[in-house]
């Protein structure tokens, strides 16, 4: 007579799963415990209030500090074109932090204003 082995459990398919993050675990182990005939656990919901901190739709805190990179995308412009204004004496100002340069808050909104100013000036394009 043939002996059957045992199905895992839904926890022990979470085991084997270890370059998953733990919610993905949870997830698979839910999913595939009706497929070793098992009773699926239920997924745990977020905590009321918690929000995931890397859905692409929502916006970023505010910066206190922004690194060159960080300052053109929050920005929109191309470090390219951040260093061509930097060259031409329009770029924000930067501070030094250790082996990093770094823009302040204060400086990008002191910068924004000046780059509003030349507009309004007549040194902005149509």
């Amino acid at each position: 007579m043939r002996r059957q082995s045992q199905p895992p459990q839904s926890s022990a398919i979470a085991a084997q799963l270890p370059t998953a993050p733990e919610a993905i675990q949870r997830a698979l182990a839910t999913l595939l415990a009706p497929m070793m005939g098992q009773a699926a656990a239920p997924i745990a919901e977020p905590a009321e209030g918690l929000k995931d901190d890397r859905d692409a739709d929502t916006e970023p805190a505010q910066k206190l500090a922004y690194t060159i990179a960080s300052f053109c995308k929050a920005h929109e412009i191309s470090v390219p074109t951040f260093y061509r204004m930097r060259n031409a004496g329009k770029g924000p100002a930067m501070m030094q932090v250790g082996a990093d340069v770094r823009i302040s808050h204060e400086a990008a909104a002191e910068w924004r204003r000046a780059r509003e100013a030349d507009y309004r000036g007549g040194q902005g394009r149509e």
